[in-house]
Protein backbone atom coordinates (compact mmCIF):
# COMPACT_ATOMS: atom_id res chain seq x y z
CA UNK A 1 0.00 0.00 0.00
CA UNK A 2 3.23 2.40 0.59
CA UNK A 3 4.45 1.92 -3.26
CA UNK A 4 1.13 2.46 -4.92
CA UNK A 5 0.07 5.57 -2.75
CA UNK A 6 3.87 6.46 -3.06
CA UNK A 7 3.73 6.29 -6.94
CA UNK A 8 0.29 7.66 -7.46
CA UNK A 9 1.69 10.63 -5.45
CA UNK A 10 5.05 10.92 -7.87
CA UNK A 11 2.31 10.41 -10.68
CA UNK A 12 -0.08 13.09 -9.76
CA UNK A 13 2.45 15.51 -8.71
CA UNK A 14 4.76 15.42 -12.39
CA UNK A 15 1.63 15.21 -14.52
CA UNK A 16 -0.04 18.32 -12.26
CA UNK A 17 3.31 20.43 -11.71
CA UNK A 18 6.02 18.72 -14.21
CA UNK A 19 5.93 21.89 -16.25
CA UNK A 20 6.41 24.64 -13.58
CA UNK A 21 8.65 22.10 -11.64
CA UNK A 22 10.60 20.42 -14.41
CA UNK A 23 10.35 23.04 -16.83
CA UNK A 24 8.71 20.06 -19.64
CA UNK A 25 6.06 19.90 -22.19
CA UNK A 26 3.37 17.43 -22.40
CA UNK A 27 5.53 15.42 -24.76
CA UNK A 28 8.60 15.39 -22.19
CA UNK A 29 5.96 14.81 -19.13
CA UNK A 30 4.44 11.49 -20.92
CA UNK A 31 8.05 9.97 -20.87
CA UNK A 32 8.96 10.91 -17.29
CA UNK A 33 6.56 9.23 -16.10
CA UNK A 34 6.43 6.09 -18.13
CA UNK A 35 10.54 5.92 -17.73
CA UNK A 36 9.56 6.25 -13.73
CA UNK A 37 7.17 3.78 -13.90
CA UNK A 38 9.38 0.67 -15.27
CA UNK A 39 12.21 1.75 -12.76
CA UNK A 40 9.72 2.06 -10.12
CA UNK A 41 8.31 -1.60 -10.96
CA UNK A 42 12.45 -2.62 -11.20
CA UNK A 43 13.54 -1.12 -7.90
CA UNK A 44 10.61 -2.35 -6.46
CA UNK A 45 11.61 -5.78 -7.31
CA UNK A 46 14.62 -5.07 -5.01
CA UNK A 47 11.89 -4.46 -1.98
CA UNK A 48 10.04 -8.06 -2.99
CA UNK A 49 12.86 -9.83 -2.45
CA UNK A 50 12.40 -9.65 1.00
CA UNK A 51 9.20 -8.93 2.19
CA UNK A 52 9.73 -8.57 6.17
CA UNK A 53 13.33 -7.85 6.16
CA UNK A 54 14.49 -3.99 6.46
CA UNK A 55 17.53 -5.42 4.10
CA UNK A 56 16.51 -5.91 0.54
CA UNK A 57 20.16 -6.55 -0.55
CA UNK A 58 20.89 -9.77 1.73
CA UNK A 59 22.37 -12.18 -0.96
CA UNK A 60 21.74 -10.56 -3.99
CA UNK A 61 25.28 -11.42 -5.33
CA UNK A 62 24.40 -14.95 -5.22
CA UNK A 63 21.24 -14.72 -7.40
CA UNK A 64 22.50 -14.83 -10.41
CA UNK A 65 18.84 -14.64 -12.49
CA UNK A 66 17.83 -11.96 -10.47
CA UNK A 67 20.74 -10.14 -11.36
CA UNK A 68 20.40 -10.88 -14.94
CA UNK A 69 16.42 -10.09 -15.20
CA UNK A 70 17.21 -6.62 -13.36
CA UNK A 71 19.82 -6.06 -15.96
CA UNK A 72 17.86 -6.82 -18.71
CA UNK A 73 15.21 -4.70 -17.93
CA UNK A 74 17.16 -1.62 -17.11
CA UNK A 75 18.86 -2.06 -20.63
CA UNK A 76 15.60 -2.22 -22.63
CA UNK A 77 14.02 0.50 -20.23
CA UNK A 78 17.10 2.54 -21.77
CA UNK A 79 16.97 1.15 -25.49
CA UNK A 80 12.91 1.65 -24.98
CA UNK A 81 13.27 5.34 -24.11
CA UNK A 82 16.12 6.10 -26.34
CA UNK A 83 15.14 4.41 -29.54
CA UNK A 84 11.18 5.87 -29.25
CA UNK A 85 12.90 9.60 -29.23
CA UNK A 86 14.42 8.71 -32.51
CA UNK A 87 11.88 6.34 -34.12
CA UNK A 88 8.85 7.65 -33.05
CA UNK A 89 9.61 11.05 -32.50
CA UNK A 90 9.00 11.09 -28.44
CA UNK A 91 10.63 13.40 -26.25
CA UNK A 92 14.37 11.98 -25.41
CA UNK A 93 15.02 12.59 -21.64
CA UNK A 94 18.63 14.50 -20.97
CA UNK A 95 20.64 13.16 -18.14
CA UNK A 96 18.97 15.74 -15.17
CA UNK A 97 15.50 13.70 -16.14
CA UNK A 98 16.59 10.51 -16.22
CA UNK A 99 18.40 11.31 -13.07
CA UNK A 100 15.32 12.61 -11.47
CA UNK A 101 13.54 9.40 -12.53
CA UNK A 102 16.11 7.18 -11.02
CA UNK A 103 15.83 9.08 -7.72
CA UNK A 104 12.32 8.44 -7.66
CA UNK A 105 13.17 4.50 -7.90
CA UNK A 106 15.63 5.19 -5.19
CA UNK A 107 13.15 7.03 -3.09
CA UNK A 108 10.72 3.52 -2.92
CA UNK A 109 13.40 1.76 -0.97
CA UNK A 110 13.13 4.64 1.53
CA UNK A 111 9.66 4.13 1.54
CA UNK A 112 9.83 0.40 1.64
CA UNK A 113 12.04 0.49 4.70
CA UNK A 114 9.66 3.42 6.50
CA UNK A 115 6.31 0.44 6.21
CA UNK A 116 8.32 -2.16 7.50
CA UNK A 117 9.81 0.18 10.22
CA UNK A 118 5.98 0.82 10.58
CA UNK A 119 4.68 -2.27 10.60
CA UNK A 120 7.58 -3.64 12.93
CA UNK A 121 6.56 -1.31 15.24
CA UNK A 122 2.99 -2.44 15.13
CA UNK A 123 3.52 -5.75 16.17
CA UNK A 124 5.62 -4.82 18.66
CA UNK A 125 2.52 -2.85 19.85
CA UNK A 126 0.40 -5.95 19.63
CA UNK A 127 2.48 -8.06 21.56
CA UNK A 128 2.17 -6.26 24.62
CA UNK A 129 -1.25 -6.76 24.28
CA UNK A 130 -2.42 -3.11 25.36
CA UNK A 131 -5.58 -4.62 23.67
CA UNK A 132 -6.43 -8.02 23.81
CA UNK A 133 -8.94 -8.94 21.84
CA UNK A 134 -11.22 -12.28 22.42
CA UNK A 135 -13.46 -14.01 19.99
CA UNK A 136 -15.94 -16.20 21.77
CA UNK A 137 -18.33 -18.65 19.26
CA UNK A 138 -21.63 -19.60 19.96
CA UNK A 139 -21.12 -23.62 21.01
CA UNK A 140 -22.35 -25.92 17.84
CA UNK A 141 -25.13 -26.37 19.77
CA UNK A 142 -26.62 -22.94 19.80
CA UNK A 143 -26.28 -23.20 15.84
CA UNK A 144 -28.65 -26.51 16.00
CA UNK A 145 -30.94 -24.90 17.91
CA UNK A 146 -31.35 -21.92 15.89
CA UNK A 147 -30.84 -22.95 12.23
CA UNK A 148 -31.55 -19.47 10.97
CA UNK A 149 -28.70 -17.78 12.91
CA UNK A 150 -25.82 -18.21 10.54
CA UNK A 151 -22.95 -16.85 12.79
CA UNK A 152 -23.31 -15.50 16.45
CA UNK A 153 -20.36 -14.27 18.15
CA UNK A 154 -19.37 -11.51 20.66
CA UNK A 155 -16.17 -9.38 20.88
CA UNK A 156 -14.63 -8.76 24.22
CA UNK A 157 -11.96 -6.01 24.75
CA UNK A 158 -9.45 -7.14 27.81
CA UNK A 159 -7.48 -4.40 28.93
Amino acid sequence: MAQVAYQVVIFVKVQITGQVIFGTDQKLRKAMMFNSFVLLQVFNQFNSREIEKLNVFKNIHQNYWFRVATSGLLALQVASVEISGIIKGNARLDYEKWGICISFGIFSWVVDCMAKCFIKVQHRLLKINLFKLELHFAPLAYFLEYPNLSLAFSFNLVG
